[in-house]
């Protein structure tokens, strides 16, 4: 198996296996991960646990361990070619209040490391939208549209079963249930009012233009 990249940031070890590999211990992965999943998707099946950690070109998942070596995060996502730019995908990802504020830190070593050009994901979470609007140019917005080229990139994400309103990028019954939100309350307002718009399994598309 090769061996996976381990980081250090403060007193929590992150360790990164990738996923392209026939040989990433995926059993030891998901078992790693269930429970803190089923905390934000409590009707997740192993099966669907299996699916989003299973090979895939790109594919990464970071398993966060705290200060007394329990794993208390996860992170997966995916890096991958579109024409000309270098996209990730930023999946599924939760972090006990034990690891809370290794978001960041991690994120910032990601695009370091990738220095990707587009970040794309599918949340009905006010955190991630502010979270992600600290590192460059957010869409949706009502300043500008998304475009031809990172419209086909989320319809590609999201699958031949649902659509993504062009102009809102808001994606109608993405999840089989709702999400209860996580973190502290957004106080922009602006996202606040865009969110408000979301139903209940709704999900909205959001593109990050990165700035480098």
């Amino acid at each position: 198996m090769k061996v996976p990249t381990q980081i250090q940031i403060g007193s929590n070890r992150v360790v990164r296996f990738n996923l392209e590999n026939d040989s990433a211990p995926r059993g030891y992965i998901a078992e790693s991960i269930k429970i803190l999943w089923r905390k934000y998707e409590p009707w997740a099946s192993d099966a669907e646990i299996y699916q989003t950690i299973s090979k895939k070109t790109g594919r990464v998942v970071d398993l966060v361990y705290d200060a007394s070596g329990n794993v208390s995060g996860f992170y997966i996502f995916r890096v991958f070619r579109h024409k000309s730019w270098r996209v990730m995908f930023r999946g599924n990802s939760y972090s006990d209040d034990n690891v809370k504020g290794i978001g960041a830190p991690l994120f910032k070593l990601i695009l370091k490391q990738y220095e990707p050009d587009r970040i794309v994901t599918f949340t009905p979470q006010m955190r991630a939208c502010a979270f992600l609007s600290y590192f460059g140019e957010l869409v949706p917005s009502k300043r500008t549209r998304v475009t031809k080229c990172e419209l086909e990139i989320l319809s590609q994400l999201a699958g031949p079963t649902h659509h993504i309103d062009p102009d809102t990028l808001i994606v109608r019954d993405f999840y089989r249930e709702s999400h209860d939100s996580q973190g502290n309350p957004v106080r922009d307002e602006k996202i606040k009012n865009m969110f408000s718009l979301l139903g209940k399994r709704d999900a909205y598309a959001i593109v990050l233009r990165c700035e480098h």
